[in-house]
């Protein structure tokens, strides 16, 4: 049996938020998962948090080298994967 431990930690990066037309700083805060048995970490539980006032709409989010794709709607960011 192959016991694998798995830490996580909440972290704060600087994120950008991108659209034609839109380039904006922010703050992202995430949960970092990572196995000790490979080395393998990944982020969960993202959320955008001291992102300026921007119209609602579709924008890529890009932090750590990581690109995914989020909605604005009013003052809520959800993931855009339909």
């Amino acid at each position: 049996m192959v016991l694998r431990v798995v830490t996580r930690q909440v972290v704060l990066l600087s994120g950008l938020l991108k659209k034609p037309g839109v380039i904006a700083n922010c703050l992202v805060r995430a949960e970092k998962v990572t196995t000790s048995q490979q080395q393998v970490w990944g982020y969960v539980r993202i959320i955008i948090e001291c992102a300026p006032h921007l119209p609602d709409g579709d924008y890529e989010l890009q932090f750590e080298s990581r690109k995914i794709m989020v909605l604005k709607q009013g003052e809520h960011w959800t993931s855009a994967l339909k």
